[in-house]
């Protein structure tokens, strides 16, 4: 049997406070869309609602209650282990899935797996959605989540996404205090951050953590208004560059002209 969990336990800041779980999408509100989802896919999901607003703690589902505002996504993670079984499957809360969505998170029997997408509506970065782990991986699960809640306290990366985190926690933790401001100023940072990316890949444990794409291009979390509005108006993604994309074309283009420099004419 499945174990889903529906993490809706944030603040909303971005979004002025509002539940967004509640906003409606195609006629009904996100968080019961997604409830739907996971039932006609499979009748005998009971998924778990992780909250604590009392309007999310609906009385045909089964709700694990935080009390309050847990501090990060990580904690929020923790709080849901009494319940885990065999197979569990974390999903957010703000984040409209579709059928296909569901069905391969629900399908994946990879270890630990993540599923994202590099270029979601209108937004200039990645972005993932669900978390999925089999009971034997339940013990580093648990170890990603106190990790990634400790390197990251106080750093400028302490507001990414938590799953972001999660994945980041999978690093070389000694390159990581570097990520703080405090040590770099804003000029630097991006450079810094490109030498800490591609340090990171070479030193991470491949059999962690696997990144799973899904490749709609409906599946959005809603974080902004701005969100919201593009999600409603059916918005394709901007054509931009990925930011590893103008990080290797930054690289590229100083190699050459190094190589400009030192060899000259020979070029």
């Amino acid at each position: 049997m499945i174990n889903v969990f529906i993490l809706a336990a944030g603040s909303a800041t971005r979004f002025g406070g509002a539940i967004k779980q509640l906003l409606p999408y195609r006629g009904e509100p996100i968080i019961r869309r997604t409830i739907r989802l996971l039932k006609e896919d499979d009748p005998t999901i009971q998924p778990y609602v992780v909250t604590w607003h009392n309007e999310l703690k609906f009385s045909d589902v089964k709700v694990i209650d935080t009390k309050t505002q847990p501090s990060r996504l990580s904690d929020t993670i923790l709080l849901t282990e009494p319940y885990w079984g065999d197979k569990n499957v974390l999903l957010l809360g703000d984040v409209v899935y579709t059928e296909s969505a569901i069905r391969n998170i629900l399908a994946n029997d990879n270890g630990i797996s993540i599923f994202y997408r590099d270029r979601c509506p209108n937004k200039p970065h990645s972005e993932r959605f669900a978390l999925t782990f089999p009971k034997e991986y339940s013990d580093v699960l648990k170890e990603l989540c106190i990790k990634s809640a400790r390197i990251f306290r106080g750093t400028d990366y302490e507001s990414c996404g938590g799953f972001y985190k999660l994945c980041c926690a999978t690093h070389k933790e000694s390159l990581l205090p570097y990520a703080s401001p405090i040590k770099c100023n804003k000029y630097i940072r991006p450079f810094r951050d490109f030498f800490i990316y591609h340090i990171h890949q070479m030193w991470k444990p491949k059999q962690t953590l696997t990144l799973v794409p899904i490749s709609d291009l409906i599946t959005t979390d809603v974080d902004t208004k701005e969100d919201y509005e593009n999600l409603l108006l059916g918005n394709k993604p901007d054509i931009t560059f990925e930011p590893k994309t103008i990080n290797y074309l930054a690289v590229v283009v100083l190699l050459y002209i190094v190589a400009l420099l030192i060899f000259g004419g020979y070029i």
